[in-house]
């Protein structure tokens, strides 16, 4: 396997090592949750975790990224970029706590502030470490510490919600907690005090820092929109507990795009160390398997949604499967746009990328106003699944003139096809069984090119597994 690939892979492996298996643990945490909480409740804490993405990215600057672009494609001094990267946070942190009186005029979340606050302050910082890590290539402890974080969270879960009972406050509280340690074992594993006593502030890297981020903040603002404005406009128009089912639905689309996004961590360390050698045939191959794993694991997770759901979630969370559906094609754009996102950010084209979000964002509010008091929470998948298919679309071009490599389109087409009518089916109870089947059989046909491939690297790799020693 060439090296690149190679490399690609491991970083995958050890991303979703850690990242996966505990995304995995709190996707299985929602029973907990649905059983310890209320759908109004459940509402709630989502809107504060909700909002609390709103406001890291303008008290980080989202200055993250910019810590893994400079550490790894403009090889700068890491501890000035870590130095510079507290800095900002800090000031924010400020600014944010200076901020409490506002934010307990929103009503929904008036009694939860301390813990919004609390939360934001503590992720953000515990953000900058992530990327640092990954820009020092220290990716096994990435993944320790990601499995740390979320044993502190099952075990605070457990003690706050099942043995304390304490609701909403208890779940937070968990957050806060594992967020906090997970900060702690970073900066600790990472020599961090050592790296900000040794360095100095770098105006003029700062400067080109901040040049780079400060589009990320509208691109990541518009994103939140994308993602949130639904929540919001559905306890607005509808309930508290509308709001609490539509939370439930994301879990299995959310899990989706934590797969992808692991691999797509390593996969932005890879265009940043690539891009300037213009391989096609790399973003081509990396792709077309990329988008042959997504549309299979999607055939195969509607065929087996309903049964799933009814032994996942709580006997009131129950009717959220069939809001499931349509919000699993919006997460395959979704993962699509992180793909074409990272080609588009190595080539330092921020501006363009966060011009392509405001574009879908104002697609997702708008058609959130038309469908929602029609369609109810459907009506905000719609729109979802619309603004993200844009996004997609764009990002694709755009990408596409940074790299130009191929990108089957009449496969790409024809798998969403397939993906679409059997959401349809399921939806509307037409055949479900039969249909769902079909499209799973339907898609690896469309994919057989990469069935085979990978059937005869297998062969190749026990062939040479049974080679005799020389």
């Amino acid at each position: 396997m060439n090296g690149k690939y190679k490399k690609l892979t491991l970083n995958t492996i050890l991303f979703a090592i850690g990242g996966l298996g505990s995304k995995v643990l709190i996707f299985l945490l929602v029973p907990l949750y649905t059983n310890a909480m209320t759908t109004d409740q459940y509402g709630i804490a989502d809107l504060v975790i909700t909002l609390s993405a709103l406001l890291m990215p303008v008290i980080t600057l989202s200055l993250s990224e910019a810590v893994l672009y400079f550490g790894i494609s403009k090889g700068e001094d890491k501890n000035k970029i870590l130095l510079n990267s507290f800095l900002v946070v800090i000031i924010g942190s400020l600014v944010l706590l200076s901020s409490f009186p506002l934010l307990r005029f929103y009503q929904p979340i008036s009694d939860y502030v301390f813990y919004l606050i609390g939360f934001t302050i503590v992720t953000s910082f515990r953000n900058i470490m992530q990327f640092h890590t990954k820009s020092l290539e220290k990716n096994v402890l990435f993944s320790i510490d990601s499995i740390l974080q979320t044993s502190i969270l099952v075990l605070s879960n457990i003690l706050f919600l099942l043995v304390f009972k304490m609701g909403i406050e208890g779940y937070l509280l968990s957050l806060i907690i594992a967020e906090s340690v997970s900060l702690l074992f970073l900066f600790i594993g990472n020599r961090a005090l050592s790296s900000l006593l040794s360095a100095k502030i770098d105006w003029q890297l700062l400067k080109r820092m901040l040049l780079f981020s400060i589009p990320l903040i509208f691109n990541n603002i518009s994103w939140w929109i994308i993602h949130s404005t639904d929540k919001i406009m559905i306890q607005f128009l509808i309930s508290d507990d509308a709001v609490g089912i539509y939370a439930v639905a994301t879990k299995i689309p959310t899990l989706i795009t934590t797969v992808t996004n692991i691999f797509c961590q390593a996969w932005i360390i890879s265009t940043y160390v690539e891009y300037s050698k213009k391989d096609t045939h790399f973003y081509e191959t990396v792709f077309d398997f990329y988008s042959f794993l997504l549309n299979v694991g999607i055939a195969v997770l509607l065929l087996i949604l309903k049964p799933f759901m009814s032994i996942y979630v709580g006997a009131n969370f129950f009717e959220s499967w069939q809001f499931v559906p349509l919000l699993l094609l919006a997460a395959i754009f979704q993962s699509y746009t992180s793909f074409f996102g990272a080609i588009i950010q190595s080539a330092n084209k921020n501006n363009k990328l966060m011009i392509v979000t405001i574009v879908g964002m104002v697609f997702n509010v708008g058609l959130n106003f038309a469908l929602i008091p029609f369609l109810g929470i459907q009506g905000a998948i719609i729109a979802t699944l619309v603004s993200n298919f844009v996004i997609s679309l764009l990002r694709m071009i755009l990408s596409k003139k940074c790299v130009e490599y191929k990108i089957n389109y009449f496969k790409f087409i024809l798998s969403f096809g397939v993906l679409l009518g059997e959401s349809l089916a399921l939806i509307y109870d037409f055949h479900p069984l039969i249909i769902t089947i079909c499209s799973v059989v339907a898609i690896l046909i469309i994919h057989y090119k990469n069935i085979i491939f990978i059937i005869k690297w297998l062969m190749n790799r026990k062939k040479k597994g049974e080679a005799p020693a020389e």
